[in-house]
């Protein structure tokens, strides 16, 4: 992952259809609230996200799973479902 230096693939591409073949991780719906005191930066971190420019990594994040080109600079209470479900459950 590069996320300070581009941002391929795009919204498009069929992230949960290569998750469903072995190829990556998708977070199963119904997605579970994360605990009191779930740290989204921790969560991206352990999911492989270099945190050097966290803004790029919460970017690169919503591009993938959330299908979002928005430039959001925080993690909103569905990113933190969509991390908590990816790192709580073992792969």
């Amino acid at each position: 992952m590069a996320p300070t230096r581009k941002q391929d693939p795009g919204v498009r591409f069929p992230w949960a259809s290569l998750a469903a073949a072995g190829f990556g991780r998708w977070p199963s719906e119904p997605l579970p609230e994360p605990p009191p005191g779930f740290d989204g930066l921790l969560a991206l971190r352990v999911l492989g996200y270099p945190m050097d420019e966290p803004q790029a990594a919460i970017r690169a994040f919503r591009r993938h799973f959330r299908g979002s080109e928005l430039a959001v600079t925080e993690l909103d209470p569905d990113d933190l479902r969509v991390l908590y479900a990816l790192t709580a459950t073992p792969r």
